[in-house]
């Protein structure tokens, strides 16, 4: 959704990447496969394709490469990634690693997929706009208790939450516990 765009990924944890790279506040876009970069090894010039490019607000930009831990932290392939490094750096992009461990983590891509199902809408109706009020004006709330203030079902109450988080309007604690109606709500400043 943030990119208007559909994203390619050659992985089953590349396609997970993209949750977070959709719904990290800081990022504008993110394409996949952006363009071959050289690196020097001993034996001479190699290339490689990164998996994204990532542009942030600031402007800045960077690439990813995504692997799993297992075949990513042996001292051969520690090896090469700092060549590869060296050769993003040269064209004025930073290179990060990134692994299952940091996008599979906890509870957070569970929620990044259920808060994705309900992406897409940009109408932010009347409704919608009392939640927002309501939860600025209690600091912190929960879907439950947004269910009682307006008497709406909690299934209900999810859904109207989950639209506004996927407009990044809401924010909640995604790291602990499934979205839930007992889930710490807040929005954004």
């Amino acid at each position: 959704v943030k990119n208007s765009a559909i994203i390619m990924c050659e992985s089953s944890l590349e396609f997970d990447a993209c949750f977070h790279l959709e719904y990290h506040p800081n990022v504008v876009s993110f394409e996949s496969q952006p363009f071959c970069l050289n690196y020097q090894l001993e034996d001479g010039a190699h290339s490689y394709t990164p998996d994204f490019l990532v542009t942030l607000k600031s402007g800045h930009k960077s690439l990813q490469e995504i692997k799993n831990s297992k075949f990513c932290l042996t001292p051969e392939y520690l090896h090469i990634f700092e060549a590869m490094q060296k050769g993003s750096e040269a064209i004025g992009f930073p290179l990060h690693l990134v692994t299952e461990r940091q996008i599979r983590k906890g509870f957070i891509l569970d929620n990044l997929k259920l808060i994705h199902r309900y992406a897409g809408s940009k109408h932010v109706c009347d409704f919608k706009k009392s939640v927002i009020e309501v939860i600025q004006n209690q600091g912190l709330s929960t879907s439950g208790k947004l269910a009682c203030v307006f008497g709406k079902s909690i299934g209900f109450m999810n859904r109207e939450l989950l639209e506004l988080m996927s407009l990044g309007l809401v924010k909640a604690h995604l790291e602990n516990s499934l979205f839930n109606e007992e889930t710490e709500l807040w929005v954004k400043e």
